[in-house]
């Protein structure tokens, strides 16, 4: 395992052993390295569980650690301090300087020399070194440790030290009856414990003070060191990774779930993510689109592989994160369509009059469409129509208009659209009426027996409107006939088309 790593941050239970984070939340998907600086207490026990407990205690030994009983092999609350005697400040101190001598362990000690009155040398202290983990493996693993001093459970230790490259480890039992903080430098290693040997004595009511403690002494020692940082050794390489798969960011790995982190180069990861991927859901709900979600957006959800059994509803935060499985329920029907479009132009030609009727009450509103021959369709209004009504200003003469109308109900559904089409007065022609003036005159016409009795054909075959010469605009030849006249009246000069 590596600092890139990911590790699942949620309730866990092994055997009949069930850990918990000491703020009782869960983070879900983390790195290794995150896991550590926030001190994540079951993360540690999944990373110890798949080494194997017994890899573990092998380390700790080689490492310096003296006080494990036989008792506590096997435990996997071991990682999280579980011993059955505790453990001493001067094994920490001894462990943690592997980390910060390149991976050396030399035992400790506090004689180096011992001379007689004349200063003659009876004792030399000669250190054996032994080489306990790879110089790789020790600058990863202080790495990490430096986000603690920087961004994790001792965040203000880098200053309170002097504001010089410190890695750090934070430890508490439970109710603060122990509080510990092992830090240390390419120069000195310190360890620091606060406590009580007898629990029954009290707890510690901070946790800041070894911080505290620390910072200042690292401080004093340090005072006329020059500030230098841990070197960084040959065969690493740093790549950007995903923070869910673990695997090297893809193109839709979004921000907030990308990372770059250290690993031995040999065992750099090599596939991309592929558990992030885009979709097109319903704007609104979220889910897969129905036939009528009236808009839709592309996001980027986790796809989780067929051959994946995690629990992964526990393992995300976010529940939305997930792809949708389901369909969206809300956009299920179209509403029905306006109808009895009226259209005409004014004299100029420079404005269209347009009107319907929609006889549904359940509306939020009308969209109004636009397209000459050849050109593009076009939407006339930013905002919804509440008006069975509308005037376009912006037209030219002699050119044919197509419309389109539509209606949005409350869920945002458009519906199929009413069509007309107009051709726009010429400048000059007979004067163009509103097609609230066309009502009024079809008001008229039918108390004109003689016109009606003239044109029975024509008024047999219209429901809505007749089509006889009285009831056409002015200039007919430029005037469009109503949404569902016959088309029989063979004596126009040119009429125009309304679907």
């Amino acid at each position: 395992m590596y600092p890139g790593t990911v590790l699942y941050d949620v309730p866990t239970t092994f055997g009949d052993y069930t850990p918990r984070n000491y703020d009782r939340a869960f983070l879900g998907p983390v790195t290794m390295r995150e896991a550590l600086y926030r001190s994540r207490n079951v993360t540690a026990v999944q990373a110890y569980e798949k080494i194997s407990p017994q890899v573990g205690i092998d380390y700790a030994q080689r490492l310096g650690i003296t006080s494990i009983d036989d008792r506590d092999i096997g435990g996997l609350s071991l990682v999280l301090g579980g011993f059955t005697y505790g453990t001493k400040p001067i094994d920490m101190a001894q462990a943690f300087g592997v980390f910060a001598n390149q991976g050396i362990k030399t035992p400790l000690t506090s004689i180096l020399e011992i001379t007689d009155a004349e200063g003659n040398t009876l004792y030399r202290h000669n250190p054996s070194p032994e080489l306990v983990i790879s110089e790789t493996t020790a600058f990863m693993i202080t790495d990490v440790l430096k986000d603690v001093s920087t961004r994790g459970t001792a965040s203000r230790l880098y200053n309170e030290a002097g504001g010089r490259p410190i890695a750090s480890k934070t430890g508490t039992t439970s109710d603060n009856r122990d509080v510990w903080l092992v830090s240390y430098t390419p120069d000195y290693v310190l360890s620091t414990w606060m406590g009580y040997d007898i629990q029954k004595m009290g707890k510690v009511d901070s946790t800041a003070w070894p911080r505290r403690m620390s910072g200042e002494i690292m401080k004093q020692v340090h005072a006329e060191l020059p500030v230098r940082d841990f070197e960084q050794p040959q065969g690493l390489t740093q790549e950007g990774i995903c923070s869910v798969s673990g695997k090297l960011a893809g193109e839709h790995c979004p921000s907030e779930d990308t990372t770059s982190d250290w690993y031995p180069r040999e065992h750099a990861p090599s596939s991309r993510c592929d558990i992030h991927v885009t979709m097109e859901v319903c704007a609104e709900t979220g889910l897969l689109p129905a036939e009528f979600c009236p808009h839709l957006e592309e996001r980027v959800f986790i796809q989780i592989p067929e051959d994946d059994d995690r629990n992964w509803d526990e393992i995300l935060t976010e529940e939305d994160r997930l792809a949708p499985t389901e369909t969206c329920g809300v956009h299920t029907e179209r509403p029905p369509a306006p109808v009895g479009l009226r259209l005409s132009s004014s004299s100029s030609g420079d404005e269209v009059y347009l009107s319907w009727n929609y006889p549904d009450r359940q509306m939020k509103g009308f969209n109004i469409y636009r397209q000459t021959e050849g050109g593009e369709r076009i939407k006339l209004n930013d905002e919804l129509i509440s008006a069975q009504a509308f005037r376009d200003e912006n037209t030219r003469p002699g050119i044919t208009y197509q419309y389109e109308i539509t209606a949005v109900n409350e869920g945002g559904i458009e519906s199929l659209p009413l069509l007309g089409s107009t051709t726009t007065d010429e400048p000059g022609s007979s004067p163009g009426r509103t097609p609230e003036e066309n009502d009024n005159n079809d008001d008229k016409d039918e108390d004109n027996d003689n016109n009606n009795g003239e044109n029975d054909n024509n008024d047999g075959e219209n429901d809505e409107s007749s089509n006889d010469n009285n009831n056409r605009l002015p200039n007919d030849n430029n005037r469009d006939t109503l949404h569902n006249n016959s088309g029989d009246n063979k004596d126009k000069k040119k009429e125009d088309e309304v679907s």
